[in-house]
């Protein structure tokens, strides 16, 4: 009896996605996107990446703030002012003998302005803005390449959860025929045993081989769908 079972366990192992997906409705509709589409939608909806990104747009910020730094030494002065004012007017005179200049003080209202542009540098802020302005650039650097690096994680797991997700789906077929094959012995059996056709020891093993099937079954379902709504959660689509 178990030889013969086994026989057609190898049987329908070879045209098992058939049976399959007549037999169990509940994974036969099950339909996963591209593992492209499924890299796509991870990297966009990663909340990693995502601060990954806004870090690096703040250090990119920093090195342009920096190469502004200079302009906090640069100021402009202006003034004005009313009121009165001592001013000395200067007159030319020319006779056929000489000429000769007058001048005499004089007062009166005035308005006056003033306006300026100067640098003031500290010879010791040159070198050390380069050097702050190379670190910022060397930080900035830095999280474009984490950046880079936590896409390229992304990308592995999303290719390594695929096609886990197809050995668990093969698995999962695999311990379904079996279960079934073994199922349907175990019925005939059991007509077997109440029509003294076997004995209740070959019965008994039958019923705990079904038993082991169905829980092993059973265990592959569910780590096939945890890992299935796994690859949902990570890549944020509904499939």
């Amino acid at each position: 009896m178990i030889k013969y079972l086994l026989h057609i366990i190898f049987l329908i192992g070879i045209s098992g996605s058939a049976l399959f997906a007549q037999t169990n409705g509940d994974t036969a509709l099950l339909i996963i996107p591209p593992v492209e589409e499924l890299i796509a939608s991870a990297l966009e909806h990663s909340p990693l990446l995502k601060a990954k990104q806004k870090q690096t747009d703040i250090d990119l910020q920093d090195v342009s703030i920096q190469k502004r730094e200079w302009m906090k030494y640069l100021y402009i002065e202006g003034a004005a002012s009313y009121g009165m004012y001592d001013q000395v007017i200067l007159q030319d005179y020319t006779s056929e003998q000489q000429n000769y200049n007058t001048g005499f003080l004089n007062q009166g209202e005035q308005k006056r302005y003033y306006g300026g542009l100067g640098v003031k540098l500290p010879i010791a802020s040159l070198t050390n803005r380069n050097r702050e302005l190379k670190k910022r650039k060397m930080i900035q650097e830095r999280s474009d390449l984490e950046l880079q690096s936590a896409q390229v994680q992304i990308k592995q797991i999303i290719i390594e959860a695929y096609y886990h997700l197809q050995y668990l789906d093969e698995s999962m077929r695999t311990f379904y025929h079996i279960y079934q094959t073994l199922e349907i012995g175990y019925l005939k059996a059991e007509k077997d045993l109440l029509n003294g056709r076997t004995n209740l020891n070959e019965y008994a093993l039958l019923a705990s081989t079904v038993g082991k099937a169905k829980n092993d079954y059973q265990k592959a379902k569910s780590t096939f769908h945890a890992q299935y709504h796994k690859l949902m959660e990570i890549t944020g689509m509904e499939f």
